[in-house]
């Protein structure tokens, strides 16, 4: 498990670089006497490969984090707190604290509390509120859901090609270069790290002040992403959107990355080319948490069986099979209710063929045009959610 340890902390550090403030060590012996538990978060069924997930407070700061107990048994999970340790990103779950021991064989990584629970949570609230309204009328402004897409194709930029919060690829330093291009010029430079996860239970909402993210650039790092300013639109101050759940994430050089088949990830977020990990699957399942934030639907896009199918077993083979993906692509909109510039880049995310789908760095673009096309035509007057859409969620 060492050995395994210091190839990945070699890889990635010597190979990309990392930011100054980010702490290299962790320790291999118990930090709970750091941390005092006030309370378990994780409800029944969830974290099935975790020993526990706990609100802490760090007693040196009084700073509240979450604790999560990684079983060792399962060792591709540990790949978690190295992502987490390794990648800097106001859009990723930021790294606090680790330990790894050997024996017993456990581990911890402490994490930043998101104070407004996930998106699931989000939308569940929203759904009990239409309860009150027959219509459905009670929709998530339109505002927040740009705030969510931009947030996560950022983080994705980030982690699939490299490319810093606040920036965009200088189209001028690839003269006469396609975006497949573009991204092989990228991924030349980056390790490629794919979530293999993302859903709404696993993006958080974080409220509170805003830190600032410095950048150092590793020293492979290509010099022609630059930052492009877009002064005429200002994000409304809503909750801080944070992706988490690095537990099943890969990257290019672990065994795993060219896994086409097997159960990775959760299969009602699965794209058409089911368990197939690659930067546009994850595209994908970005386009269908967006449509599910638009339409409501807790358990995703998704079709349910059809009603002969009445298993817990026939329900898991039709959620894995192609059958139930056919016509995806058609019903990729967000509905009447929202921009026909949202409604596009929904449906430019979840196309049948994968080559369709954009890479992150040029989803980036493509949302900051369409959502000040958006802003002008004053479809984006909400500024803030309603206290009841974060239900029993708490600012610490």
């Amino acid at each position: 498990m060492d050995r395994v340890m210091e190839d990945w902390e070699e890889h990635f550090h010597d190979s990309y670089g990392t930011p100054a403030d980010r702490p290299r060590a962790i320790s291999k012996t118990r930090t709970s006497h750091l941390y005092t538990v006030l309370e378990k978060l994780d409800k029944k069924g969830d974290g099935a490969l975790n020993h526990g997930i706990f609100l802490v407070r760090r007693m040196s700061d009084r700073v509240q984090c979450v604790e999560k107990r990684i079983d060792m048994s399962h060792k591709m999970l540990l790949r978690e707190i190295y992502f987490l340790k390794s990648l800097e990103h106001p859009n990723i779950l930021k790294f606090i604290d680790a330990f790894i021991a050997n024996n017993p064989r456990e581990a911890s990584v402490y994490v930043e509390y998101c104070n407004r629970g996930n998106l699931l949570d989000l939308v569940t609230n929203y759904k009990e509120r239409n309860k009150r309204h027959p219509d459905g009328s009670v929709r998530i402004p339109e505002s927040f859901i740009w705030h969510v897409f931009a947030s996560l194709a950022s983080a994705l930029q980030y982690i699939h090609h490299g490319i810093p919060s606040g920036s965009t690829v200088a189209r001028s330093d690839f003269p006469n270069m396609t975006d497949i291009e573009i991204a092989t010029e990228c991924m030349a430079r980056w390790p490629i790290i794919l979530h293999r996860d993302i859903k709404m239970a696993n993006i958080f909402l974080r409220a509170g002040r805003m830190e600032e993210y410095v950048w150092q650039r590793p020293r492979h790092f290509p010099l022609c992403f630059l930052k492009r300013e877009v002064t005429e639109y200002r994000p409304p101050p809503f909750p801080r959107v944070v992706l988490g759940d690095f537990g099943i994430s890969t990257m290019r050089g672990h065994a795993d990355f060219e896994e086409i088949a097997g159960g990775t990830g959760t299969p009602l977020y699965w794209p058409p080319e089911l368990a197939e990990s690659t930067v546009r699957a994850d595209v994908w399942v970005l386009g269908s948490v967006i449509l599910s934030l638009c339409k409501l639907l807790r358990r995703g896009p998704l079709p349910p069986p059809p009603q002969e199918v009445t298993t817990p077993s026939g329900r898991y083979e039709w959620e894995i099979s192609k059958e139930a993906r056919i016509g995806m692509e058609r019903r990729a909109r967000a509905g009447r209710h929202y921009s026909p510039y949202l409604n596009d880049l929904v449906y430019d995310c979840m196309r049948d063929e994968k080559e369709n789908r954009p890479f992150a760095f040029k989803l980036i673009e493509d949302i900051q045009d369409a959502r000040l096309m958006a802003e002008r035509e004053g479809r984006l007057r909400d500024k803030e959610l309603p206290a009841w859409a974060f239900g029993a969620s708490r600012v610490n």
